[in-house]
């Protein structure tokens, strides 16, 4: 960090080979802008360190949890916290780029050896924002999940995204992870379950045989359908039931004609 003057002499702050001006002042505190129009670099200096802006800083977790905090389109990991401060690393091997948090203020201690990947950025806050989706709704269908969240993105950003069957994979594995499906207890249908898409009903019957609690889905409409069949096909089962249930039994018909 070095100060220096404009022609017309004002202070002029050089960071990293970048210029900035001064943009205003609170207390002991002097906040910068960067001098290329347009631009949207900013940062602010205290007790002679330059730190850039905060506003640039985002918190968010890697796909097993972890936290990973992005600052000016850089990503880092944790590398140890003492007492108040956390010092991050960036997540490409071999960078020396460094900084450290304190109060919520990024500040830079190491240069980076190679330009920000860009692409990345777009793709892992796309990864995030539909794991935030499928939190929303947690008994909807992963597949259907997906499809819904790539509908809100840009066709670039989808493009550098997994396909929709790993990424619905990756948000089952997430659930299974939270315990979901893990609770040994069970009381009310969840209200969403209980209707379809239309508002129309679809828990059809929930209650006790035998000592065994029988819950079944469908709608008028396919029983309707089911009952006209000529064909009925059913299958049961165990594996990949969740805890809670026993068993999975789905009852089928065909529709149409056979080309």
């Amino acid at each position: 960090m070095e100060y220096l003057k404009t022609k017309t002499g004002k202070p002029l702050l050089l960071h990293n080979d970048y210029f900035y001006y001064i943009e205003r002042e609170k207390k002991h505190r002097v906040y910068w802008k960067c001098n290329v129009s347009g631009c949207r670099g900013r940062g602010v200096t205290f007790n002679d360190v330059f730190n850039l802006s905060a506003y640039k800083m985002e918190y968010l977790k890697t796909k097993t949890g972890k936290p990973l905090l992005l600052h000016n389109d850089y990503f880092y990991y944790i590398e140890r916290e003492k007492k108040h401060r956390v010092y991050w690393k960036c997540n490409v091997s071999g960078c020396r780029g460094r900084g450290v948090t304190f109060n919520d203020v990024f500040n830079l201690s190491g240069l980076h050896n190679h330009s920000p990947d860009n692409a990345e950025v777009l793709k892992r806050k796309a990864r995030i924002a539909i794991q935030d989706f499928a939190s929303e709704h947690p008994y909807a269908s992963t597949t259907q999940l997906v499809k819904s969240a790539l509908t809100q993105i840009s066709t670039d950003t989808a493009s550098l995204l997994p396909t929709v069957e790993t990424m619905s994979n990756t948000l089952q594995a997430q659930r299974r992870k939270e315990g979901f499906g893990s609770q040994t207890r069970f009381t009310d249908v969840p209200t969403e379950l209980t209707f379809t898409e239309c508002g129309k009903r679809f828990l059809f019957h929930d209650g006790y045989h035998s000592g065994k609690r029988i819950i079944l889905f469908s709608s008028d409409f396919q029983l309707r359908i089911l009952c006209n069949s000529k064909e009925v096909l059913a299958d049961g089962t165990f594996k990949t039931v969740p805890v809670l249930f026993y068993q999975l039994y789905t009852i089928g018909s065909t529709i149409g004609t056979k080309s």
